[in-house]
C-alpha cells in the first residue's frame, strides 16, 4: 500500500531533494522547495528516513518554476521546478555547507564566491539511453527512479538540432538493430556537426568518430566518449579563468592531471607554462595529440598516456602549477601527492562538492590556502554545480 504524506519542506539536501519530517522520521522529497507545503508519495522507507515524490504542491514557493510533463519526469533535470536565479543561490549555500560539513573548511575562506549563470540547451556531450518497443527505437534520459525513456521532445538542456537529429534517426530506423544500452554524442556549436556512437564505441548512422568543438576561435577535436567540458555557454570562461590564473602566477611549468582532450592544457600553455598533460583514456589522449599539433603547441606541451597514479609513481619532479579536473569521485589518495608536486599553485576544477570538500581538507593541510574560488552553473535545471578553486602554497 502506498503511503501518502503531507509535509512542510524545511530546507534542501545536498542531493537536491527537499527535507521534511513526518512522524519523527526525516523525509527526502523530490521536486519540492523550502517553505512549500506538499502532498507526497513515499517510495522508499528506512528505519530512520524515507524518500518521497511530491505529487501536489499545496503552497508553492516564489522560487518555483512552471514545468511541463517532460521536465517534471526527466531524471536529467531534477531541478526543473526551480527558477534559475534562486537555484544558483541555493547551489552556493549547499556548496558552502558541504565544504564545512565534509571538509571542515570554513566558508569564510571562499570569499564572496560568485556563481555565473548559464543559458539552457547547454550540453555539448550527452549519454542517452536507448530502448526498443514494437520495433521502434527511442533515445533519451531515464525518467526519475525508472528505466523508462523520456523522449527528447521539448528537452531544455539538449540543443534543438541534437533533439531533431536523434528523433530523425529513430524515425528512419537508423539506430542499429539489437540492444543499445547507451548512445553517446558530442557536437559542435555553429553548424551543428554531431558524432554518435554506441556504448562500445561503434559509430552510429555513418557518424564521424569526432567533431571539432570551437572555444572562441580555437578548434578542439573531441571524440565520442572522450572527456570534455559539457557546457557550451561557459566553457570559454573556464578556459580564460585558468589561463589568467596561471599567467598571474608567472608559472614556468605546469602539470595537467586528467587532461582529457587537452582543453585546460591549452589554457596552461597560453598562460605561459611548459605543460605536462597526463591522460589514461587512449581516445582522449589521441585527441590531445591532434589538438597539440593543430594549435601549434608541440614545443610547449608534453603528452603522457597513463593513469595519474602511475605517473606519480615514477615522476616526482615538482611543477610551478598543478591543475586537477578529476572524475566525480575526486582525487582521494592522490590529493596529497599531487599537492606535494605544486610549488606555487594548485587549481582544482570539480563537478562534485562532496569529493572536492574531502580533497580540499587534505590539500590545505599540505600548506596551501584558498586564493580564489568561483562557481559555474554548468548544469542548470539540476542540483549540480562546477567549482574552480585556486590554491596557493603559503
Amino acid at each position: 500500500m502506498i503511503r501518502r504524506i503531507r509535509a512542510r519542506i524545511e530546507r534542501l539536501a545536498p542531493t537536491g531533494e527537499g527535507i521534511a519530517h513526518d512522524g519523527g522520521k526525516v523525509v527526502f522529497v523530490d521536486a519540492a522547495l523550502p517553505g512549500e507545503l506538499v502532498e507526497a508519495e513515499v517510495f522508499e522507507e528506512k528505519a530512520r528516513h524515507a524518500r518521497a515524490a511530491a505529487t501536489m504542491v499545496l503552497e508553492a514557493s516564489p522560487a518555483r518554476r512552471e514545468t511541463d510533463g517532460h521536465a517534471a519526469s526527466c531524471g536529467g533535470t531534477d531541478w526543473a521546478h526551480f527558477r534559475l536565479e534562486p537555484a544558483r543561490e541555493a547551489k552556493r549555500d549547499l556548496f558552502l555547507e558541504t565544504m564545512l560539513r565534509i571538509g571542515r573548511v570554513d566558508p569564510g575562506h571562499f570569499g564572496e564566491l560568485p556563481i555565473a549563470g548559464s543559458g539552457l540547451e547547454y550540453r555539448l556531450r550527452n549519454q542517452f539511453h536507448v530502448a526498443r518497443a514494437t520495433g521502434e527505437a527511442r533515445a533519451g534520459f531515464f525518467a526519475k527512479r525508472s528505466h523508462r525513456i523520456v523522449p527528447l521532445d521539448g528537452c531544455e538542456i539538449v540543443s534543438a538540432p541534437t533533439r531533431a537529429a536523434i528523433g530523425r534517426l529513430a524515425a528512419e530506423g537508423a539506430l542499429p538493430d539489437g540492444r543499445i544500452e547507451t548512445l553517446e554524442t558530442v557536437e559542435t556549436g555553429p553548424g551543428h556537426a554531431l558524432a554518435l556512437a554506441a556504448h562500445d564505441g561503434r559509430p552510429i548512422a555513418d557518424s564521424a568518430a569526432a567533431v571539432d568543438v570551437l572555444v572562441d576561435s580555437r578548434p578542439f577535436r573531441v571524440s565520442v566518449g572522450s572527456f570534455f567540458q559539457v557546457n557550451r555557454h561557459r566553457i570559454a570562461a573556464l578556459f580564460d579563468g585558468v589561463r589568467n590564473a596561471v599567467a598571474a602566477s608567472e608559472a614556468k611549468t605546469a602539470l595537467d592531471a586528467y587532461a582529457g582532450a587537452g582543453f585546460l592544457s591549452r589554457a596552461l600553455v597560453e598562460g605561459g607554462a611548459r605543460v605536462t598533460a597526463v591522460e589514461a583514456f587512449p581516445a582522449a589522449s589521441a585527441d590531445a595529440e591532434v589538438n597539440r599539433s593543430r594549435l601549434g603547441s608541440e614545443g610547449r606541451l608534453d603528452l603522457v598516456t597513463a593513469r595519474v597514479e602511475d605517473f606519480l609513481s615514477r615522476s616526482h619532479a615538482p611543477f610551478d602549477v598543478v591543475v586537477a579536473d578529476p572524475p566525480r569521485e575526486g582525487l582521494k589518495a592522490l590529493a596529497a601527492p599531487l599537492a606535494a608536486l605544486a610549488r606555487r599553485q594548485l587549481i582544482y576544477v570539480s563537478c562534485e562538492p562532496a569529493s572536492l570538500a574531502r580533497d580540499l581538507g587534505t590539500i590545505l593541510a599540505e600548506g596551501f590556502r584558498i586564493e580564489s574560488a568561483r562557481l559555474e552553473d554548468f548544469f542548470p535545471l539540476t542540483h549540480r554545480v562546477e567549482a574552480v578553486v585556486v590554491l596557493r602554497r603559503d
